[in-house]
């Protein structure tokens, strides 16, 4: 009897591909819930009267909206990046789209407040 040495089994460290699509869509729809959420969360702390039809919301600043949507984006971003070392590739992507459009909008949304 010889006792020779198995070969070795290729080890996989990446996610099979569809797992990885819908783990990509799963949190697509996670950051869209997070970012509503903050940005009805910002505008409520800025006073923001959302059931009071006779209510003058003309005045009410998008500044802490904006700064909520941002941390939600940079949160996204960190996701990213865990993604990414983790070879969920199409996940890592989705999530730098979603995160630097976050980013986008919450700029969009600060530099839009400064002028009124």
């Amino acid at each position: 009897m010889t006792t020779a040495p198995e070969p070795p089994t290729p080890r996989r460290d990446h996610l099979h591909p569809v797992a990885d699509v819908f783990l990509a869509l799963v949190l697509l729809a996670v950051d869209a819930v997070a970012a509503l959420l903050a940005s009805l969360a910002g505008m409520e702390a800025a006073g923001y009267e959302f059931f009071d039809t006779g209510a003058d919301n003309s005045d009410v600043s998008m500044t802490r909206s904006g700064v909520y949507v941002a941390v939600v984006g940079v949160v996204v971003l960190a996701t990213a990046v865990a993604a990414g070392r983790g070879r969920a590739y199409f996940t890592a992507f989705g999530q730098i789209l979603a995160g630097l459009a976050l980013l986008l909008v919450a700029a969009v949304a600060l530099t839009g407040s400064q002028g009124s």
